[in-house]
């Protein structure tokens, strides 16, 4: 969690550079419209009113999720199959 004054491009750039996160791992919770500008690095954007409640971080893993579709849980049944080796 960080508050940082200005472009929330620049943040996300630090913040980036900092974790090595992938912008397209990121989920924002934002309560400014103009702050959706950080989907253009990639980042999932997700517009909150009154802050984040159960129902605002479930709607945004929604959103998340539907950017990244799983493929198959190959793992699943427990079977092991699948499992990259070492």
């Amino acid at each position: 969690m960080e508050i940082y004054p200005g472009s929330k491009i620049k943040h996300f750039k630090q913040l980036h550079k900092k974790t090595g996160i992938p912008y397209s791992e990121m989920l924002f919770f934002d309560d400014e419209h103009r702050n959706k500008e950080v989907e253009s690095l990639g980042v999932t954007f997700c517009l909150v009113k009154s802050g984040v409640n159960d129902r605002a971080f479930e709607s945004g893993l929604v959103e998340w999720r539907k950017r990244h579709p799983v493929e198959v849980a190959e793992d699943a049944a427990g079977d092991g199959e699948g499992a990259s080796e070492g």
